[in-house]
């Protein structure tokens, strides 16, 4: 779910992206599994979860899901066409693929 606010989530985290940041307990109960079994599947050497786009590690000890992909992807995990159109989709949608809007300044 994309929050119309920038800046500060109900999680406290600070970002300069319209994502909605969730714990692993959150997307371990999305996903109908334990938060041992999503970080065993994060883990896996072909895991289809992908660091810097399923989840954002910040530390060591603290990292964070990104609702709207892990919900696609409970739903599409069997389909990785449709699955790969939701991430460039959501990849897209950050500000640091935008176009840059900067006006030249003109010399007088």
């Amino acid at each position: 779910m994309t929050q119309k606010n920038w800046g500060k989530s109900e999680h406290g985290l600070h970002h300069d992206f319209p994502v909605n940041l969730i714990t692993k307990h959150q997307a371990a109960s999305i996903l109908a599994i334990s938060p041992s079994t999503l970080k065993k599947y994060r883990l896996a050497p072909d895991s289809q979860l992908i660091e810097g786009v399923h989840y954002i590690r910040f530390n060591s000890r603290n990292l964070k899901y990104v609702e709207s992909l892990i919900r696609d992807w409970a739903i599409n995990k069997n389909n990785y066409q449709a699955h790969q159109q939701a991430i460039e989709a959501f990849l897209s949608q950050l500000p640091c693929n935008q176009p840059n809007t900067r006006r030249k300044k003109h010399k007088k």
